[in-house]
């Protein structure tokens, strides 16, 4: 299984952890006067060096937030979300480890981010380092630095295809609608009439698909000022806002997909006919527009 870094790439299956690419950074980082430790999300202190048996200590309460939650993360593994599945207490979320002679910093994803740029990590082993792969995943949201890598390397190398002259169009992200539930879950797409202004908010996923929407827009603009300089278009098909009002456009039952001999309410494609007939109707304005210029 693999997830991409900047630069580099993470295979990430199973339990050992190997890391051979990371010692002369982690050095360099040991050889600074100081470190940050989060006393909470909005502030943090500075204490000098120290070195510690950080594997010798108790679980203590600790009242901040967690690093990331059903609401803030979501790509979290659904086999291992506890609460998700119905576990009633909190108490898990509360208690972090403090070693005896000094403290642990909180994890600090673009500091981690940072010395893995350009590397590759390797978890091998079984199921439990898994484990540990979908946490350090959700701690960074690395999938999110995936799919802003796949845009990056999709545009630039469509940019840098040597005599192409043609016109390229990014169509923004497409929304699902599932309800009640992921699609291995049960959820449903039953609605027959658009949201309404006054029902837009109901929308569930509102977070992610900004954040998703966000990074198709920055890499596109990004490579569009450097395709211009080589006599090349690239344009924006933004369906996500209007597609994500059509809340009633989904197979659902009435299409198929089939997941382990297991049919599943298909919320994420669009029928056809239907609201995405209008996504061609876009292309060829478009199209017209950017052949008069």
């Amino acid at each position: 299984m693999k997830f991409e870094v900047p630069k580099g790439v993470f295979l990430l299956p199973l339990t050992l952890l190997v890391i051979v690419f990371l010692l002369p950074q982690i050095r360099n980082l040991n050889q600074s006067s100081s470190y940050k430790i989060y006393s909470s999300i909005s502030e943090f202190i500075t204490t000098p060096k120290v070195r510690c048996n950080i594997y010798s200590g108790n679980w203590t309460l600790y009242y901040e937030s967690p690093y990331y939650n059903n609401e803030t993360c979501h790509f979290m593994y659904h086999k291992h979300n506890c609460l998700k599945h119905g576990r009633p207490d909190r108490e898990i979320l509360k208690l972090r480890w403090k070693p005896d002679e000094c403290e642990l910093p909180l994890f600090d994803a673009d500091q981690f981010l940072k010395l893995v740029r350009g590397k590759s990590m390797a978890f091998v082993g079984d199921s439990i380092g898994r484990n540990q792969m979908e946490s350090l995943k959700n701690m960074t949201e690395l999938d999110l630095y995936g799919y802003r890598n796949a845009f990056r390397t999709a545009l630039r190398t469509i940019a840098n295809l040597k005599g192409f002259k043609g016109l390229t169009y990014l169509v923004t992200h497409s929304p699902n609608h599932y309800e009640n539930g992921e699609w291995y879950e049960g959820g449903t797409c039953d609605r027959t009439k658009p949201f309404t202004k006054e029902e837009r908010h109901e929308y569930k996923r509102e977070g992610l698909l900004k954040s998703l929407y966000d990074i198709q827009v920055e890499e596109l603009t990004s490579v569009e000022k450097e395709a211009r300089k080589n006599g090349l278009h690239f344009g924006l098909i933004d369906i996500t806002e209007l597609m994500t009002i059509r809340v009633d456009g989904h197979p659902s039952r009435y299409g198929s997909m089939v997941d382990n001999d297991k049919s599943i309410k298909d919320c994420v494609h669009w029928c056809i006919s239907g609201p995405v007939d209008t996504w061609n109707k876009f292309l060829l304005y478009m199209m017209k527009l950017d052949g008069e210029n």
